[in-house]
């Protein structure tokens, strides 16, 4: 059996089960008023997944988090509503609880009915790993080190390492019987820093081991120290990853370099990935195998920049491959645009990764270029994957170029450590350098340059027609953050780092002690100078740059400025007006651009 997440159209995506056997499907789950968002197996009877409601709700109205058993008996609701912290036009996928499990794991636990849920209450910094039983909602904290935000679990439920944050440190633990044993004591951007992986009778950690790039080690508990030779190590990336287990012993390493691979330490499953990449060359194909499999079947997940995601399974006893279902099954591939890892000097003689595309069917010269800037670098990379923003541009006749700008993590310590501090400043550098690196190329048209972006890549757009007015002809910001000081006052922006346990003061500047740093770089203190052509899109009900922001930017910008646009959002953030929404704002995008920097 596979769970998929399905949509239909007018209905909200929920839960398929399909019956690999007869290829039956049946439906598990869908709710009228929320989203399906996660899905995986509990056992082979059960799964859980996450739903998330798009409006505030009272926190007994309805759960979050859910378990049934796989022919939809036995639904349990196991934990208060998900609320989704959405922007007024977010893509459908994307969702931020408020209240709920920020993540949800699981090991094979001898067929257990057990979850793990890692969870942290809004306002309260510290955050707990509890055993959930997915029957009877019986919860038990694990026991771990003050202040962990990171666990290792063996597959009896007992926390086996953890990280702690210990003031302006962060330490690893391991077990030792009843207690713990200190075995490294770190900053968070130490070259020397470890972050714990997997235990199956081995300690696997990520660490920089003194150099530039992470990469996978064993640890070595006796000797309190990394083993000597990586495990998996790249000379240009970060190896970050998830191991695969069938359960009982670890058999590979998805990481991701220019693109997403699986490092197979197991020969069977390294041979598999063989001769489905061969039938599938031009994707990233993931593929999966059932815990306690008895069938040949394995699960593929095939994407690209070009193709949306494909779900097929393999059949290894006939060599066959069939398709059970298509992500977007209305976008054709062929006429989709191709993408590609390139890197370029920044004034300082930083190499900066970035992800350039090219519309289909043009020559490489003299294009259009939109430079778009990530949301939020600081807490991931951009991908080789379908990107539905990019390819709208490309499809209309643009180069886009996606800048991976210093602060972004995936490239090695010093490209991270680049970044502290630098809003406005470096991280502003590589924006604008993008673009020239792009004209002397000869690929972009430097007449007709424009920069576009959401939240940090938002701010990064105003900043740009700001500090390089010469180069952006044009500026979209939607939902962009407009003050730094301003950012720090919502609650969102005062929590640490989820997934690098790094607080924003320290990769940001903090808001009293840089005050007068924050003001040069503010595009609502400098609107002054913003004499370009802008639009600004806002939400009333987007709680994470609220709306009143936008507003008075363009109050501030419009009375020297008639090119400046603004649109307002007035909805409460339903599925279907976000979905409206989207449309609208692109169509005002292209609209803009096209009077700005047309591609035609």
């Amino acid at each position: 059996m596979v769970a998929m997440r399905l949509a239909s159209p007018g209905k909200r995506p929920g839960i398929a089960i399909v019956n690999l056997a007869d290829n039956s499907v049946r439906l598990l789950a869908r709710f009228n008023d929320a989203d399906v968002q996660s899905i995986f197996w509990i056992n082979t009877k059960r799964l859980a997944y996450t739903v998330t409601y798009n409006v505030a709700r009272p926190a007994d109205d309805g759960a979050g988090f859910y378990a049934a058993d796989s022919d939809g008996t036995r639904g349990v609701g196991l934990q208060p509503a998900v609320i989704a912290r959405r922007s007024f036009a977010e893509s459908e996928g994307f969702a931020a609880p408020e209240f709920a499990p920020q993540s949800v794991g699981h090991l094979d636990l001898q067929n257990s009915d057990y979850v793990l849920v890692r969870s942290q209450i809004e306002g309260d910094p510290e955050m707990t790993l509890t055993e959930l039983h997915t029957r009877n909602n019986a919860q038990n904290p694990l026991s771990a080190p003050h202040g962990s935000f990171n666990w290792v679990v063996d597959s009896s439920r007992r926390v086996q390492a953890a990280v702690a944050r210990e003031g302006a440190k962060h330490t690893l633990y391991i077990r030792n019987d009843f207690s713990w044993r200190k075995l490294a004591s770190f900053a968070p951007l130490a070259a020397d820093a470890v972050t714990p992986l997997l235990y199956d009778g081995t300690l696997y950690v990520q660490s920089r081991n003194g150099g530039d790039r992470l990469g996978v080690y064993t640890y070595e508990i006796a000797a309190g120290a990394l083993a000597k030779a990586p495990l998996v190590a790249s000379p240009d990336y970060d190896i970050e990853g998830s191991f695969v287990s069938d359960g009982k012993r670890m058999l590979g390493l998805r990481i991701e370099t220019d693109a997403e691979s699986t490092v197979w330490f197991d020969q069977a499953m390294k041979a598999l990935q063989a001769e489905i990449d061969a039938l599938l060359p031009a994707t990233v194909n993931r593929i999966s195998r059932g815990v306690r499999s008895v069938t040949p079947f394995i699960l593929v997940d095939s994407y690209s920049p070009r193709h949306p995601g494909q779900v097929l399974i393999y059949n290894r006893d006939t060599k066959k491959l069939a398709s059970i279902g298509r992500a977007l099954p209305d976008i054709v591939p062929e006429k989709m645009a191709e993408t590609e890892l390139v890197r370029y000097a920044a004034r300082d003689g930083l190499k900066v990764p970035a992800y350039l595309t090219l519309p289909l069917g043009k020559p490489a010269k003299k294009l259009p270029l939109i430079v778009l800037v990530g949301a939020n670098p600081s807490e991931g990379r951009d991908h080789w994957s379908w990107d539905s923003n990019v390819q709208f541009l490309a499809s209309r006749g643009y180069a886009v170029i996606q800048p991976q700008v210093r602060g972004t993590p995936g490239f090695g310590a010093a490209h991270v450590n680049a970044g502290i501090g630098q809003w406005g400043r470096g991280m502003q550098d590589d924006v604008a350098d993008a673009a020239r690196w792009a004209i002397k190329q000869g690929t972009a048209d430097p007449e007709r340059v424009c920069v576009v972006g959401t939240l940090f890549g938002g701010y990064a757009a105003l900043m740009g027609v700001i500090r390089d007015a010469d180069l952006f002809r044009c500026a979209v910001s939607y939902s962009g953050i407009v003050d730094i000081g301003m950012m720090f006052k919502n609650d969102w922006a005062d929590f640490p780092s989820s997934g690098r346990g790094l607080d924003r003061k320290l990769l940001i500047g903090d808001p009293k002690a840089d005050k007068d740093k924050f003001i040069a770089v503010s595009p609502l203190h400098q609107a002054a100078r913003i004499q370009r052509p802008v639009l600004l899109a806002y939400g009333a009900e987007d709680v994470r740059v609220p709306g009143k922001h936008g507003k008075m930017l363009f109050d501030a910008i419009k009375p020297h400025n008639p090119q400046a646009e603004f649109h307002w959002f007035d909805d409460k953030g339903q599925a279907p007006s976000l979905e409206g929404n989207r449309v609208e704002l692109w169509t005002r995008i292209e609209q803009f651009l096209d009077r700005h920097i047309g591609s035609r």
